[in-house]
């Protein structure tokens, strides 16, 4: 690798460190290939009934059945400070 590419890894990890803290949603969400989901209505145990900007998970583009389950087969992930923002969750989960 030369060094005008070293500079440019160089610079976008100092990027990425500056951006912290890393904003995150203020109430619930769940994180579904890359995307985040604020939920604004989690009744009952069928996830593609949560409701996400007025509309059913099941409803948005890229929401396979696969991914619509019941909760029953999810495992619930609490994550603090900077953890639980969307930037982290993508670099962590890609």
């Amino acid at each position: 690798m030369n060094d005008k590419n070293n500079n440019k890894i160089g610079f976008e990890k100092i990027n990425f460190a500056l951006s912290y803290p890393f904003s995150r949603p203020l109430g619930d969400f769940v994180f579904i290939d890359g995307h985040t989901y604020e939920i604004d209505v989690a009744n009952g145990h069928e996830v593609k009934d949560w409701v996400s900007k007025g509309k059913a998970l099941s409803g948005f583009a890229g929401i396979s059945e696969r991914m619509i389950t019941d909760l029953s087969q999810l495992i619930p992930v609490v994550a603090t400070g900077s953890n639980g923002s969307p930037v982290q969750l993508r670099r962590k989960f890609s």
